[in-house]
């Protein structure tokens, strides 16, 4: 506004009016390049906010197919588990995997089977075993590898 009195005082009017002019031309330039420069910012923002949402879509997806790939994974085990059960029940009679799994017990619980358990950490006295001893000649049928 100063500017405007100093030249009120010296121009004449059609100066005055030429540099009013120049002042309202020159600030309607620099509203529009301001509102061009916060328009991008704004617009580029919006576009990084939009490719972090993308991204954490894809990844949670990413995330729910691995899942899905452990999830198949741990089923398929169990369905060769499972599988293995029954060849092995089919070559064998069931006493003797009755009598395997009987030794492979833990009646203690203590993480060590019973067949190599020298002590019942029950009661703390020696297993009660009834062990035999069985030679080849006495069998009906061996497997060797």
């Amino acid at each position: 506004m100063a500017f405007i009195n100093l030249a009120s005082q010296t121009l004449t009017l059609d100066a005055v009016a030429l540099t009013e002019a120049g002042l309202v031309v020159s600030m309607i330039i620099l509203l529009a390049t301001h509102a061009l420069i916060m328009g991008r910012y704004f617009f580029t923002d919006e576009e990084i906010s939009e490719t972090q949402k993308t991204n954490r879509m894809l990844a949670r997806g990413f995330r729910g197919m691995q899942r899905l790939g452990i999830a198949n994974k741990i089923a398929n085990a169990k369905r060769n588990e499972v599988k293995k059960k029954h060849e092995i029940e089919q070559d064998f009679d069931p006493r003797v995997i009755a009598k395997i799994m009987n030794a492979l017990r833990d009646l203690d619980e203590d993480g060590i089977p019973d067949a190599m358990d020298p002590v019942d950490n029950r009661t703390g006295k020696p297993f009660n075993r009834n062990q035999q001893v069985s030679y080849a000649k006495d069998t009906e049928r061996a497997n060797l590898p």
